[in-house]
């Protein structure tokens, strides 16, 4: 009777463990896309918290599990092709941006997208003005193309747009230090060193522990004379990088300009270990020769001399140095040189002018180059140079100018590469 019982029992239980059992089932069934769907959401939120902290590479891990699991979702795979070509990755933008237009997301998103993979590309020329025009109609996308047009305004030699982008790029994102550092740097080759002072000013304020920030805005808060201001980022920066030679002539200087110039020579000889340090060398000379310890202060100034014959502020003093001793004809040797430093600083500054005003002409370029290479700048020359031949990959006079810059910095192999280039030119004229 028991297992009768037992048995029925069991038989009536079954059915219900079985529906239950089924019942769990069509739930589970159905709540799965819902777990799915809820799961790639998380990564999606952690795509744009890396997009938000500039890791492109972690955010594109997150974003190619939600296009895997969102595979018709336009606007997901247009984020996924954005962050791609910020991430440098541009054949796989260009892949993902035609999937998301495929999927009909926003034209004219699409459209700036393509611009600035253009952009990145190497289509300067062609893509820049139309980029700069948005920004100034205040595009809702205006940070990012600012961002990246900066960029490439520097690598082509465009200062004054690059000035410009980096302008509305402070703007739009006034708590983020980086523009502000890159801002200074070029308001410094643009000759603007008040806006350029700010604008690291600024970066220091926004990043307190950036020991770049504080040395760029020490150094010219020292060129403008504003030694005890000056001192309090070079005192910062002594206690975190007491052996860099930059750090300890800026110190040095801050003490000369404060009247202190026994701890100045000291700290001064205690940097002069490595034996190029030219500008250590001409600061040590010009305090010799403020001190009247004129054997002293030719000693240190003509070793800078040597090693920065284009200094203008070394020849001015060694020549006034040479003066107080006498040697005339050397002294006035010197100040020759030193107006023709300067008639080619001066030539630079109009050449300046010449490119913000014909951006596409190459020839300023070519001669602000000249004037680079007379003074001892080849390398900077050289970038000049280069972006002239973005402007015209057939100019001969830039090829031959390239050559005479390898010259001069006696690297015989790419200076015949160079004026062999030119020579194919000419002859296809």
């Amino acid at each position: 009777m028991f297992r009768f019982e037992n048995g029925l029992r069991s038989a009536v239980v079954r059915p219900k463990v079985i529906a239950l059992l089924a019942f769990l089932a069509v739930v589970a069934i159905g709540l799965y896309p819902l777990g799915r769907y809820a799961w790639a959401s998380v990564h999606y939120q952690r795509a744009l918290s890396a997009i938000e902290r500039r890791d492109f590479p972690e955010s594109r891990r997150h974003l190619e599990i939600c296009t895997n699991e969102w595979p018709n979702s336009a606007q997901t795979r247009f984020l996924a092709a954005r962050t791609a070509r910020r991430d440098g990755d541009l054949k796989a933008a260009q892949h993902l941006l035609k999937g998301a237009e495929r999927l009909g997301w926003v034209p004219e998103a699409v459209e700036l997208e393509r611009v600035l993979l253009s952009l990145q590309l190497g289509s300067y020329q062609a893509t820049s003005r139309v980029l700069i025009e948005q920004v100034r109609k205040e595009h809702p996308d205006s940070l990012l193309i600012v961002e990246f047009l900066s960029e490439a305004a520097l690598q082509n030699g465009d200062l004054f747009l690059a000035a410009e982008c980096l302008d509305w790029w402070t703007r739009l994102e006034p708590q983020n230090p980086r523009p502000f550092m890159l801002q200074g740097d070029v308001l410094v080759r643009l000759m603007r060193r008040n806006d350029a002072l700010a604008a690291f000013r600024r970066a220091v304020q926004l990043a307190p522990e950036d020991a770049t920030a504080r040395l760029r805005c020490g150094e010219l808060l020292l060129e403008q004379k504003y030694a005890d201001e000056a001192k309090e980022h070079f005192q910062w920066l002594m206690e975190r990088k007491p052996d860099d030679p930059a750090v300890r002539r800026g110190m040095a200087n801050c003490l000369i300009n404060l009247g202190q110039a026994d701890e100045a020579r000291r700290i001064l000889l205690e940097s002069l270990t490595q034996p190029d340090d030219a500008a250590s060398m001409a600061l040590l000379g010009q305090l010799e020769l403020a001190s009247n310890n004129l054997p002293e202060a030719e000693k240190w100034l003509r070793q800078a001399a040597n090693r920065q014959p284009f200094d203008r502020v070394v020849l001015y003093n060694l020549a006034d140095c040479l003066g107080k001793t006498n040697r005339l004809a050397e002294a006035e040797s010197l100040r020759q040189r030193m107006e023709r430093v300067e008639k080619d600083l001066d030539d630079s500054r109009t050449f300046f002018k010449a490119i913000a005003e014909s951006p596409g002409d190459p020839e300023p370029r070519r001669q602000l180059a000249i004037r680079l290479m007379r003074n001892g700048q080849a390398p900077e020359a050289i970038r000049w140079l280069e972006t002239g031949l973005r402007l015209d990959p057939y100019n001969a006079e830039i090829y031959k100018t390239l050559a005479d810059c390898y010259d001069g910095m006696s690297d015989t192999n790419q200076a015949k590469v160079f004026r062999d280039r030119a020579k194919e030119l000419q002859k296809q004229k």
